[in-house]
C-alpha cells in the first residue's frame, strides 16, 4: 500500500472497492495501521499548526485595526482642531476687517496736541502752570478739572476751550468733546478752528460718522493755509 493510499483514505479520497479494500488490509496489516496512526498525528499536528498560525495572524490583524483607528481619530482629532482654529482665524480677520478701519485710521492719525502756555497766559491766568503741567504729563483727568475751573473765569478764552475738549477726547468722553469743539467751529474761531475741525472730525471717524468726518477733512484740505491740511489731504485719501 503506497503513501498515496494511506493520504488519499485520510482525506476521504478513496470510494468504493478502492475504500473497501484498504479497510481489508488495514484489519490485517499491522504496519499500515500503524503508518496510518503517524500519518493522522502528522496531519493533526499540522491543522494544529495552522490554527495558531490563523490565531496569531487574527490577532495581528486585530492589532494593527486597532492602531490603525487610533492613528485616524488622532488625525479626525487634529483635522477638527485644524478648523476650529482656522474658523477662529477667519472670524477674527472678518472682524478686525471691518468695521474697525475706522478705528484703525483713527489710531494711525490721532495725535495729541501740543499745549504750550507761556508766560502771557500764565500771567492772565495762573491756574494754567498746573494745568498745563498736568496736561503735558499725561494726567488729562485732572487737567479737565482745572482746565474746567479756569473757564469759569474766563468763558471767552478759546484756547482753554480747546483744551478741554482735548483732555475729553483722550478721556474717551467723546460727546462732551464735540460739545467743547462745536463754538469753536461755528465762530470759525481763527486760531484754534482748525484744530477743532481736525479733532471733531477724528471722533466722527471714530464713531463711525462718515458724512461729517469727511466735510470737516475737506473744509480743512480745501484751505492749503489751515493747520492739518496735509493731514486732512492724507485721511480723506484713505477714507476713498
Amino acid at each position: 500500500m503506497s503513501e498515496d493510499q494511506i493520504d488519499d483514505y485520510l482525506l476521504g479520497r478513496l470510494q468504493g472497492e478502492s475504500l473497501r479494500a484498504f479497510q481489508e488490509q488495514l484489519d490485517t496489516d499491522t504496519e499500515l495501521a500503524k503508518e496510518l496512526g503517524i500519518r493522522k498525528e502528522l496531519l493533526q499536528q499540522i491543522d494544529d499548526l495552522g490554527d495558531q498560525q490563523m490565531k496569531a495572524r487574527i490577532s495581528e490583524v486585530h492589532q494593527l485595526q486597532l492602531k490603525q483607528m487610533k492613528q485616524y481619530k488622532l488625525i479626525q482629532r487634529s483635522l477638527i482642531l485644524f478648523f476650529l482654529l482656522l474658523l477662529l482665524a477667519i472670524l477674527g480677520w472678518w472682524f478686525l476687517g471691518r468695521a474697525p478701519k475706522n478705528e484703525i485710521l483713527y489710531q494711525q492719525h490721532y495725535q495729541a496736541y501740543a499745549l504750550n502756555f507761556g508766560s502771557r497766559d500764565q500771567a492772565a491766568n495762573p491756574g494754567l502752570l498746573s494745568a498745563g503741567a498736568a496736561y503735558k504729563q499725561g494726567d488729562f483727568a485732572n487737567a479737565l478739572t482745572l482746565f474746567q475751573n479756569i473757564l469759569t473765569q474766563a468763558p471767552n478764552n478759546t484756547k482753554i476751550r480747546l483744551a478741554i475738549g482735548l483732555c475729553q477726547q483722550e478721556l474717551q468722553q467723546y460727546d462732551q468733546a464735540l460739545q467743547s469743539y462745536t463754538p469753536l467751529i461755528e465762530k470759525d474761531d481763527p486760531l484754534y478752528g482748525d484744530q477743532a475741525r481736525w479733532y471733531t472730525a477724528l471722533i466722527h471717524l471714530h464713531q463711525g460718522n462718515r458724512e461729517e468726518c469727511i466735510n470737516l477733512l475737506q473744509q480743512l484740505a480745501n484751505a492749503s493755509s489751515a493747520d492739518f491740511h496735509e493731514e486732512a489731504v492724507e485721511l480723506l485719501g484713505a477714507l476713498e
